[in-house]
């Protein structure tokens, strides 16, 4: 068992070597864009768009549920990290949400962390999911959605950001691989939807992974294996994981912080 300093406060850190919290929160991952341009039409003129490019023109998707479905994507950490929040995106689809109106409807997400691939059967870092409540709702653009009879409708798109902290050990995890899962919840009988990563060549890691209904149960898989004609191809989820590097440091550096105010006390008792 090691030890973080945070500030004056040693915090105890599993499997990892002894080090200091960076200074200023950063993202530490992020999985690609969704902006794609800027509208040119109607109520939406001037403001940011985000067009989907795999969906079929005769359905209204243009996204994925993660409302329906529990959704899963990897993130790599380099080095030892705190983690402090992370961003999500999502947008509805009725008509509570016509273009012109701004309002986020998302009110929590269920979430869990996995050290491994998720798969059917396995088992995630956490025993019970986290629900958590939305820090920030942010108005980012406008996802594109293409309609029966070839016609575009637009639903507003938001950035739902997380807290982290509740996390085992407040967030502190080693170098290595993590895959997010997480679930939205919203105010309304509406479908929650995740756009993908656009434009889709920047997509770097095409693996997004669903749980729920597939041949008869619930299960793990890739979007693409789930027979829906919109995805036919893997595809990407955009999010942003932030916090904090940890930088190892020379025992002896975070000890005489400790050792000074150690010296301190007694010479005030002498």
């Amino acid at each position: 068992m090691n030890f973080v300093l945070k500030g004056v406060v040693a915090v105890a850190v599993a499997g990892s070597a002894l080090a200091v919290k960076s200074a200023a929160a950063a993202v530490l991952f992020d999985n690609g864009p969704l902006i794609t341009g800027t509208s040119t039409t109607g109520v939406t003129t001037g403001e940011p768009i985000s067009a989907p490019e795999l969906y079929n023109t005769t359905t209204a998707t243009a996204g994925i549920s993660v409302k329906s479905f529990k959704g899963a994507e990897d993130f790599v950490l380099s080095s030892a990290s705190d983690l402090d929040t992370f961003t999500v995106y999502a947008f509805v689809s009725q008509s509570s949400t016509v273009a012109g109106t701004k309002i986020p409807t998302v009110t929590s997400a269920s979430v869990n962390l996995w050290n491994t691939t998720p798969v059917t059967g396995g088992s995630p870092m956490l025993a019970t999911n986290l629900t958590l409540t939305p820090l920030s709702s942010v108005f980012v653009g406008w996802r594109e959605s293409p309609v029966p009879g070839g016609t575009v409708g637009t639903r507003p798109l938001f950035a739902y950001t997380f807290s982290l902290n509740d996390l085992p050990n407040g967030g502190l995890l080693d170098a290595g691989t993590y895959w997010l899962e997480w679930q939205l919840t919203n105010t309304t009988t509406s479908n929650v939807f995740t756009p993908l990563v656009s434009p889709r060549a920047q997509a770097f890691d095409r693996n997004f992974r669903l749980f729920g209904p597939l041949s008869g149960s619930n299960q793990w898989f890739e979007t693409w294996e789930g027979g829906n004609p919109n995805f036919p191809a893997p595809c990407a989820a955009p999010f942003q994981v932030n916090g904090s590097v940890v930088v190892p440091e020379p025992e002896g550096a975070l000890l005489a912080p400790i050792v000074a105010l150690g010296l301190l006390a007694r010479r005030r008792r002498a």
